[in-house]
């Protein structure tokens, strides 16, 4: 017996698979701490990135030369959202100055919005990269 649905099984089985690997993505924003420009933007999980955006970035530096980033995010949706989120600072070769806090937990309530800070641990940062993805 001959199943007429057998060629829908692959095409199934990848839906499967991005729907499963697109929840663990992550969207990151690369910026240029002296211009402020933002150099590259990488969209991992397309619905994170419609209910969230980054509003505003102040960037200054302290007086010791570290970077300090306050990042202004917008929850999009009616709900609270919960986000994970993650700075890497960049030296100017590009090389990933050292990072010991990982992803910080952020929870912001329906269409409302919020900042949070980094602060890089060197003044030899001269770039970086906001990161952000739901949690684990």
């Amino acid at each position: 017996m001959k199943f007429k649905h057998t060629k829908m099984i692959p095409g199934i089985m990848m839906i499967f698979a991005v729907l499963f690997f697109n929840c663990a993505s992550v969207n990151r924003l690369e910026v240029d701490a002296d211009s402020n420009r933002q150099m590259g933007f990488q969209i991992g999980d397309t619905f994170l990135s419609e209910s969230v955006k980054i509003k505003d970035l102040v960037v200054e530096k302290n007086s010791a030369g570290n970077i300090i980033t306050n990042i202004l995010f917008k929850n999009m949706l009616y709900s609270e959202l919960n986000i994970q989120v993650k700075v890497e600072f960049f030296d100017e070769n590009g090389i990933i100055i050292d990072d010991p806090w990982g992803y910080k937990p952020l929870v912001i309530e329906g269409l409302q919005e919020k900042w949070i800070k980094f602060v890089s641990v060197s003044p030899k940062a001269s770039t970086y990269a906001i990161s952000f993805k739901s949690p684990d």
